[in-house]
């Protein structure tokens, strides 16, 4: 039950990040215009140079810390065996930095893609958003 149940965990957060890496190759060389759906909703292809939330850091800076980060990541989801939401939370939220660090590493910046009220993000933060709430509800249980 257990190998069946990480299987799951796998599959899903491959395929959303599949997902994010073909929605910004989309982004960048076939749906480059903006598109609304509301004021607050809608599709607005952008690279982000500077860090998360847009501040003002260096792309090399944030490349430099991303590779230890993801390998104490790695590490967290082997050692987390007993609750499969916080080892879930913990794979989105490696997937989702892999995902915007290969956007640093070939792009020079953070593809994102979807304008959401104020700001736009890419599938990759949102799996890192989900992931932390994951986290959050799985520690709120132990």
């Amino acid at each position: 039950m257990k190998k069946k149940i990480r299987l799951i965990i796998y599959i899903i957060g491959g395929f959303l990040f599949l997902l994010d890496i073909i929605l910004k190759y989309l982004s960048l060389f076939f749906w480059q215009n903006s598109l609304w759906l509301t004021n607050f909703l809608g599709w607005q292809p952008t690279t982000n140079h500077a860090g998360v939330f847009s501040l003002p850091v260096n792309n090399h800076f944030i490349l430099i810390t991303s590779f230890p980060l993801l390998l104490i990541l790695i590490y967290f989801i082997r050692a987390q065996k007993a609750n499969h939401q916080i080892r879930l939370g913990l794979w989105l939220i490696l997937l989702g930095a892999l995902s915007n660090t290969f956007d640093r590493l070939f792009w020079d910046g953070v593809i994102d893609y979807l304008f959401i009220f104020t700001g736009v993000v890419n599938l990759a933060d949102g799996l890192i958003c989900a992931g932390g709430v994951l986290i959050f509800l799985g520690l709120k249980k132990t």
